[in-house]
């Protein structure tokens, strides 16, 4: 799972900061939805790795475990949580750090946060076409996400 924001007007932003990736279980969905309320997020989108062949991996089940509690989380708030195929964006991501001029050692150090940006990219391209939504078993919460994130008055 990688991390990465995007800001209102789908554009997306540079990789966090906040270092979440040595995170794990409540402390990474704490640390999460405390970024998702402060960057201003209404939905998550979970990159799910996959194999060449399109087919899920034993990491792809870790990564539905971790998506499947955010989503509780998230849902409470109103927000959505999807799984977006991650196959590929690796690559792509150190081919954009090289086109950039990262040295290697920037590269080493950042190319999970790289690929989120990928992710995220390659969900607003399509639109979320592909995308699977991630619907919490708690029907109170799947009438949540029915009505939608709440609105930001001041935007």
């Amino acid at each position: 799972m990688h991390g990465a924001s995007s800001h209102k007007l789908c554009s997306i932003a540079p990789p966090l900061t906040d270092n979440v990736l040595e995170l794990r279980g409540q402390k990474l969905e704490r640390r999460l939805m405390e970024i998702a309320e402060r960057e201003e997020v209404d939905e998550f989108i979970v990159g799910l790795p996959r194999s060449w062949d399109g087919k899920e991996t034993p990491q792809s089940n870790k990564v539905r475990s971790i998506a499947g509690r955010l989503a509780i989380s998230a849902a409470e708030r109103g927000w959505r949580t999807y799984l977006q195929d991650e196959h590929g964006t690796t690559g792509q991501a150190l081919d954009y750090m090289i086109d950039m001029g990262h040295k290697k050692s920037a590269r080493q150090q950042q190319i999970d946060s790289y690929s989120a940006m990928m992710v995220l990219e390659r969900y607003f391209s399509t639109m979320g076409h592909g995308a699977e939504l991630i619907l919490p078993k708690q029907l109170e919460l799947q009438e949540i996400l029915k009505r939608g994130p709440c609105r930001d008055t001041d935007f």
